[in-house]
């Protein structure tokens, strides 16, 4: 730290956030693409490369398969684009967020057999996905599952699981985000063909904005990858990232990570949240400036149907909030035909109202379905894990989850869940934490 060069009081700052070696605090304030770890590290990635490779010289049709949100339509944009730049035969699909589901759907896997896709890659879902991935195997078609979510005691059937989290995974870095664990499969693909590095670092732009979006650890790999590829959005910016500015009327590529989490996110998210989230898929493939405006503008529409939809449902959350008892530890709300494209945002806003973690599920012919926000001290993903045998589905991280359960479990789930909750936080209210490193006269 001594011969760092920084001044006493920058030295601190990074002693009290846990940098004391000089080697991690320059990592930390110069990232370099030359301190990531070799994509080859991580569990079945050869097996997964060689899959791959095998696949793009023989021609077979190659299914890119992602969730909807940011980080999985960032991950299939990305995927897609750089297996069709050097010759594989690729279509996309993301499955539709309310006939098919969050996951690897059976009908997206009907599609890619009845089309003929011998090879399918799922980004930012796969891993819990048990019923279609032995489905997809049944089939015949191999799947290369690329994710981030915590997985069960047992993996599914898949010709390779790449995920950081596994427990048999000796991947340095665990806090990847999807499209971050998509980019360590490019990576190795162009190891394997013998193609520059300049061409997967180009694809930066992409993984940034789904670090962005997804809010995962900005620190290790994470940070390289985000400073790069901002670095590479004020560089240049693909047509479609352009328009969606333009519609927005932003003037200048983020310069920060929160800038994407509050001017491109939204938007890119907004398209599944309110119709379907293929076409943002497309129009971050899109290579024509004309037609990359007009669908640009198309999802900027939606993203103001979005406010709209969330600023109603938001107050008729707050309305059942307020009726609730304060001593409760969790926050739980329902409506009859919630639109389920706000949920997830509706229950951040109660957890500014009430500092407790969240859950918000719309209603639809008696079964439940939503989504979960945490705060500081309590693994959301661990609560629901309390009440599984209550829960038709669900999964997700330590601060967010999606769920879905019956509306005759609901009482029950509510005592569960709160009981979870206080376990947690040991009885204790939750308080907002102000994080402050030192005080400043």
């Amino acid at each position: 730290m001594q011969n760092a060069g920084l001044t006493h009081l920058v030295a601190s700052l990074l002693i009290q956030r846990g940098f004391e070696e000089q080697e991690d605090v320059l990592g930390f304030l110069n990232p370099a693409l030359s301190a990531m770890h070799h994509s080859l590290l991580m569990k079945d990635m050869k097996e997964a490369v060689v899959r791959l490779h095998q696949a793009i010289e023989d021609e077979e049709r190659i299914l890119v398969y992602g969730d909807y949100d940011v980080d999985g339509t960032t991950a299939v944009a990305m995927v897609a684009s750089y297996l069709e730049g050097v010759g594989g035969q690729v279509e996309t699909y993301i499955p539709h967020r309310y006939e098919e589901g969050y996951g690897v759907s059976m009908e997206g896997v009907r599609f890619a057999s009845e089309n003929r896709f011998s090879l399918m890659i799922t980004l930012d879902c796969g891993t819990k996905d048990f019923e279609s991935l032995h489905d997809a195997a049944e089939r015949g078609i191999d799947v290369i599952v690329c994710d981030h979510h915590l997985p069960e005691d047992t993996l599914p059937e898949a010709f390779a699981v790449l995920n950081p989290k596994r427990s048999d995974c000796p991947y340095p870095f665990k806090e990847l985000s999807g499209c971050g664990v998509a980019f360590k499969l490019l990576q190795s693909l162009a190891y394997r063909m013998d193609l520059p590095e300049s061409g997967i670092y180009e694809e930066l732009d992409l993984v940034a904005i789904s670090i962005g979006a997804d809010l995962v650890d900005l620190k290790g790999e994470n940070r390289i990858m985000a400073s790069q590829g901002l670095r590479q959005l004020r560089k240049r910016q693909r047509p479609g990232i352009l328009a969606l500015m333009r519609a927005a009327d932003i003037h200048q590529a983020p310069q920060t990570i929160r800038d994407i989490s509050f001017t491109l996110g939204p938007r890119i998210n907004a398209a599944g949240r309110m119709d379907h989230a293929q076409r943002v898929v497309d129009l971050l493939m899109e290579k024509s400036d004309s037609r990359a405006s007009e669908m640009a503008r198309e999802i900027e529409e939606m993203n103001h149907r979005r406010r709209e939809v969330d600023e109603a449902t938001t107050n008729e959350a707050l309305i059942q909030l307020e009726q609730a008892p304060e001593d409760s530890f969790c926050n739980i709300v329902h409506g009859t035909d919630w639109h389920r494209g706000v949920v997830g945002i509706v229950a951040s806003r109660m957890i500014e109202h009430r500092y407790r973690p969240s859950v918000v599920l719309s209603e639809e012919n008696g079964v439940l379905i939503g989504s979960a926000r945490s705060v500081d001290g309590v693994d959301i993903h661990e609560a629901l894990e309390a009440c599984e045998d209550l829960l038709l589905q669900f999964g997700g991280h330590t601060m967010a989850a999606g769920l879905s359960l019956e509306l005759t479990k609901l009482d029950t789930f509510k005592e569960r869940l709160n009981d979870a909750v206080k376990t947690q936080l040991n009885g204790t209210h939750p308080k907002p934490i102000i994080r402050c490193d030192r005080e400043v006269h």
